[in-house]
């Protein structure tokens, strides 16, 4: 597993694409069509999501790198891409993709999502912490209506939950999710993605400009949007910023990989300071060591998830975008 991994992280410019796509395709399609995984880094960090979902610290990861401007040229690629190295990754068949919106494509692993999705139902989604930043607000505050936020969520969750049952019960493969072409135009655009993006990077802490959406009674007719995509946290509260990162690599790895701090990274987020409480933090780093131990990791690499921290810092004048 190490020999593969260190492999694939390695990749200088499009030189290793012609290992793993044969020079036909290399040359027809990646330069073309994909030309944005031809850079290292773009390669790395796209290994590095499939990596992470395969040992299954985390159910889905955001597609926040550069990408082919189509979504079907996306799925294309990334489907080609399983094909070619599930020979190496047995666990790639698990990955699929689920599409919100044109800057929302999310990789996850189906059975840890699916797992996730049934524990927050159970739960009721206790463990996440809804803030309100409204730019009406001087400060952000702990939103009211957890309520709103849930079943909003749920529209989305549950058309996920159904594909992947379904699946799952038919013994047939799911490759991908698009929620834009399975729900309403109307359904979708009632939906505050900020609220389901949040859920799906597996935020702890999960901002939204109100507690009612975009029915907001604080919105002014005569407000301009400019001002409402604007927010409260912009140069007014400072943020602590919490990091899970890998201590160190396992020796042997690729010196190339030091390079690229996106890998050691594992996940990040931000809280506004004056609503932080040690009852927060300690439940979070509980969260993060709770899903490591019982991470099911493949062979040598469960060395390198082991070897972890979670550090924070203050950031001040942070500005938030919604």
């Amino acid at each position: 597993m190490k020999e593969i991994i260190q492999q694939l992280l390695s990749a200088r410019e499009c030189k290793k694409f012609q290992h793993l796509f044969g020079t036909a395709l290399f040359k027809s399609k990646v330069k073309k069509q994909w030309s944005c995984f031809g850079n290292a880094n773009t390669w790395i960090q796209f290994i590095h999501s499939l990596t992470t979902l395969c040992n299954r610290y985390r159910s889905s990861i955001l597609i926040d790198f550069a990408t082919p401007n189509e979504w079907c040229d996306f799925v294309d690629f990334f489907h080609y891409t399983i094909t070619q190295l599930s020979v190496f990754m047995p666990s790639l068949s698990h990955l699929l993709l689920i599409h919100l919106d044109d800057y929302l494509l999310f990789i996850v692993h189906k059975d840890t999502l699916l797992s996730r999705i049934n524990r927050d139902y159970e739960n009721d989604f206790k463990h996440y912490q809804f803030i309100d930043v409204s730019p009406k607000l001087s400060n952000p505050i702990k939103c009211n209506s957890r309520d709103l936020h849930i079943n909003q969520l749920k529209i989305i969750l549950d058309i996920v939950k159904k594909e992947i049952e379904n699946s799952n019960s038919n013994n047939s493969k799911i490759k991908s999710i698009d929620c834009v072409q399975l729900l309403d135009e109307s359904v979708m655009n009632s939906i505050y993605l900020p609220i389901v993006s949040g859920w799906f990077c597996e935020y702890p802490v999960i901002y939204c400009n109100s507690a009612d959406c975009k029915e907001c009674s604080l919105l002014n007719q005569q407000q301009q949007k400019r001002e409402w995509d604007d927010n409260c946290l912009s140069s007014c509260d400072n943020l602590i910023r919490f990091v899970v990162y890998l201590n160190t690599l396992e020796s042997g790895f690729d010196k190339e990989l030091d390079k690229v701090e996106s890998l050691h990274c594992l996940t990040s987020f931000t809280y506004p300071l004056s609503l932080v409480e040690q009852q927060h933090i300690d439940r979070f780093k509980e969260t993060i060591e709770s899903r490591l131990n019982s991470n099911d990791s493949n062979g040598d690499m469960i060395k390198v998830w082991k070897n972890y921290k979670v550090e924070s810092e203050i950031v001040q004048l942070a500005s938030i975008r919604l």
